[in-house]
């Protein structure tokens, strides 16, 4: 459910900044604003970097690398866990048609930590969020077998495990989701930063055009 939460982005970091600007609307207006800027800036950063790189999907590699052998994984929905052919292999998330490294969504949760992280001035967010039993979009009805709250005390943890959810999910290897972690994280004070200035009234004026 935790794959399923950070995958689906109106719930996540919709549910997530709702939660962190509370019920001020000043507050809120300044939250959603700065969060908003960040994610737009987290995929450009990505998709800026992705044509570049050009990775190979797990999906892909393994249908080659594995076609004909046979492998022990989740078998799809329902299935639970069987053994089948390489070829027949298929990730617990459905993969994006485009290139893997680095992680879109690691970059943007790296981002977002880092924009309220700065903004609020500490990393504790202590936030929680319950599915109800078989709410699962990927096999509704049998996951998850009874109602489950999952949840992080901090930025920093809820940052890495939104990375691991894309390993767990089949759509990412390791590497592409520590690289997406280290630069976004400069990149999200880096909008901070700017964002703060334009709050202030510090920043100089845009050129007319």
């Amino acid at each position: 459910m935790i794959v399923e939460f950070f995958d689906n982005k109106f719930v996540s970091f919709g549910t997530l900044t709702r939660f962190v600007a509370g019920l001020s609307l000043d507050r809120f207006v300044i939250v959603e604003t700065l969060v908003n800027l960040g994610l737009m800036d987290a995929i450009s950063l990505m998709w800026y970097n992705k044509p570049i790189h050009d990775g190979i999907r797990p999906i892909s590699a393994i249908h080659f690398l594995k076609e004909h052998e046979e492998i022990t994984a989740w078998g799809g929905p329902y299935k639970g866990t069987i053994t089948m052919p390489g070829k027949e292999w298929s990730p617990y998330l459905t993969t994006d048609n485009h290139p893997e490294y680095p992680s879109g969504t690691t970059c943007l949760c790296n981002v977002f930590a880092e924009v309220i992280r700065n903004y609020d001035s500490t990393d504790v967010i202590n936030f929680s969020f319950t599915n109800a039993q078989g709410s699962s979009a990927v096999e509704p009805g049998l996951t998850p077998q009874a109602n489950v709250t999952f949840g992080w005390t901090t930025l920093t943890e809820l940052a890495a495990e939104c990375g691991q959810s894309r390993i767990w999910g089949g759509v990412h290897y390791p590497q592409a989701v520590q690289e997406a972690a280290r630069v976004c994280k400069t990149a999200g004070t880096a909008v901070f930063n700017k964002f703060m200035l334009y709050l202030n009234g510090s920043a100089e004026a845009l050129p007319r055009q």
